[in-house]
């Protein structure tokens, strides 16, 4: 039984990949779907780029980078919130008005949120 789960899914994910890289040929995205092959990369071109900058040091880099970016700013958003709720449990003025706008910013998904985020902070710190 756990054999069999293990080959029908080894099964589906070669067949996806299989797909996938032959609709990602030269001819298809021409030919098909009229879409860029930069933009509908195949899997084995995918896998050398990863094998690339794997060997160059650049995607230790780049993961550094990442980590250190994601560390500060959960570090400065934790101190603001933080900070912002000793404020707004002392104020409680300030809390009611503030109160709606919390709400409403807490009910958009934070993905949704991301490119604004980038459009006002910019790619890089």
């Amino acid at each position: 039984s756990r054999l069999r789960m293990f080959v029908y899914r080894a099964s589906f994910a070669g067949g996806f990949l299989a797909m996938w890289e032959l609709s990602a040929w030269e001819i298809g995205p021409k030919q098909w779907l009229c879409v860029d092959p930069f933009w509908f990369g195949s899997p084995i071109r995918v896998m050398s780029y990863l094998v690339e900058i794997t060997l160059s040091g650049s995607l230790f880099i780049d993961t550094w980078t990442t980590m250190y970016e994601a560390f500060l700013g959960y570090i400065l958003g934790a101190a603001l919130g933080i900070a912002l709720g000793f404020i707004l449990a002392r104020l409680e003025t300030l809390a009611e008005i503030l109160d709606p706008f919390i709400v409403a910013v807490n009910g958009i998904p934070r993905v949704a949120m991301a490119p604004i985020l980038i459009i006002w902070f910019g790619i890089g710190v």
